[in-house]
């Protein structure tokens, strides 16, 4: 395997026994799979691809890849690439399934290389149109019609957590609408996640968990362990962030709709109501909402409030590729800027070479 070395700057007294915080050798291997992730055989060829996550996007993974013509049989209408990164001695870990567009050809000679996009698996429901639109009944299980959703297109690696919340109102969309749509709007109406595949193509969907409420899942700090190269940028956003979001359902016939309002009261928070001494409001005014009830009304609400000041500090980093994913927490400390604390990964590149960093933007936890 190619040797990935410890980035220049913060050089930390090596650890060998262990395999992720000190020199190692790497590889990232390429499979090519059926579209139910049957194993078709490795994908020969790949001189590096460059690969991409980001937690706010709709379609969360993506990337390109150069490819050398080995004449391999390549279906490139049908066959996914699974890419995966691998340490000697070490773990591995996937980095996406991606549908290969119909790639660019580059001759030199005699040679041919492909220069491939990498599509997101979830571009299947993002490009499946419901021709005739959609409809739900009130009191349908809406974690089921997620499910069935994602049946219609023909995708068979999911993993939805259960929920008991029904549509407390019939529910329809327009001719033509995705299917993505159409699940991630089920999604947020019962504070879920919108859905993402992980790295090894499962298509994954949640309940939302606060950022301050879930697990660190790695440490990105000075000294020992150090994995992240001396030279990073540090991003401050405070312009008009508010400090309280109001939620909101419509009525049906009779019956009023739902309302609640989440207030940022946190004294250790500079944009609370506490520290700046008065209301500030979303410049949208009320989010309008398909909750299923108070509760899912109250984590829309409380989510939203959480996002808009959360992107208040930002740290982007170049770091020894670790097995965390977009919406992970992590910790990061480097004493002489004052940052140290709790973050979640936004959004995580990966180089074209098997040995590159990896850039991982960091935001800052916001607890309300």
């Amino acid at each position: 395997m190619p040797e990935a070395l410890l980035p220049d700057g913060l050089v930390p007294v090596i650890t060998r026994s262990s395999a992720l915080t000190g020199h190692r050798s790497v590889r990232r291997s390429y499979r090519l799979l059926d579209r139910d992730g049957g194993d078709l055989g490795p994908l020969d060829g790949v001189t590096g691809a460059s690969l991409t996550e980001s937690a706010a996007a709709t379609l969360k993974r993506g990337g390109s890849a150069s490819i050398t013509d080995t004449e391999q049989d390549i279906d490139w209408l049908n066959s996914r690439i699974h890419a995966t990164y691998e340490v000697e001695a070490g773990p591995a870990w996937g980095l996406g399934v991606f549908i290969p567009s119909a790639p660019e050809e580059a001759w030199s000679g005699s040679t041919r290389r492909w220069e491939a996009e990498l599509l997101d698996v979830l571009t299947v429901l993002d490009e499946w149109p419901l021709i005739d639109g959609y409809t739900l009944p009130a009191g349908a299980v809406v974690t089921d019609e997620m499910r069935a959703i994602i049946a219609l297109t023909g995708e068979t690696a999911v993993a939805i957590t259960d929920s008991t919340s029904t549509l407390t109102t019939a529910r329809s969309w327009d001719p033509h609408t995705s299917a993505l749509t159409i699940f991630n709007a089920l999604a947020d109406s019962i504070g879920y996640f919108s859905l993402a595949s992980d790295g090894d193509g499962l298509l994954r969907a949640e309940p939302y968990v606060r950022p301050a409420a879930r697990p660190i899942v790695w440490a990105f700090v000075e000294g020992v362990d150090c994995i992240f190269r001396d030279q990073f940028k540090v991003t401050r956003d405070i312009y008009h962030v508010p400090n309280v979001i109001s939620a909101v359902t419509q009525g049906t016939g009779d019956e009023a709709g739902l309302s609640v309002t989440v207030y940022n009261d946190n004294p250790d928070s500079i944009f609370s109501t506490v520290s700046r001494g008065r209301l500030i409001g979303r410049a949208d005014g009320p989010i309008v909402t398909e909750a299923t009830d108070l509760d899912a009304l109250e984590t829309i609400a409380h989510r939203a409030l959480i996002d808009a000041t959360t992107p208040t500090l930002t740290v982007v980093i170049d770091a020894m590729p670790v097995p965390v994913s977009t919406n992970d927490a992590v910790t990061f400390r480097r004493a002489v800027t004052g940052l140290d604390g709790r973050f979640v990964v936004s959004r995580i590149e990966y180089g074209g070479a098997e040995t590159d960093l990896a850039t991982y933007t960091l935001t800052e936890v916001v607890d309300l």
